[in-house]
């Protein structure tokens, strides 16, 4: 497992990491001390970066000292991660989703979806 950060002392404990995570790959886990960090699940996430243009190349040369960079094969990567090399279905209700955020808003679809969510967690 990976740290989310260089330094724990980056962290402030606040989850934002874990909640923001699509692929639900980061959680918080109990150090040395009993304090809790987040920590990344790197076989439920997606690293890939494909650079393929001068400016793509810029690009990750202004981020690559933020990023852990491995550079790989690209047949292993994509036996590894399958939706780099076959489309993935949309949800069946995005487009429901986006017209009800322009139409009503934020607070609208987010109280919707945490609605949806209620019988499942309690």
């Amino acid at each position: 497992m990976k740290s989310v950060y260089l330094n724990k002392e980056d962290c402030c404990g606040c989850r934002a990491c874990c909640n923001i995570c699509a692929k639900q790959a980061i959680t918080m886990k109990p150090d040395e001390e009993g304090f809790l960090y987040p920590e990344i699940d790197q076989s439920l996430c997606v690293d890939l970066i494909l650079v393929n243009s001068p400016n793509g190349t810029a690009l990750f040369d202004q981020c690559r000292q933020d990023l852990i960079e491995e550079e790989r094969p690209k047949e292993e990567a994509i036996n590894e991660q399958k939706r780099l090399s076959e489309p993935s279905q949309l949800p069946a209700n995005r487009r429901r989703f986006w017209e009800d955020y322009w139409r009503f808003g934020f607070e609208y679809v987010i109280g919707k979806k945490n609605k949806g969510h209620e019988g499942k967690n309690g």
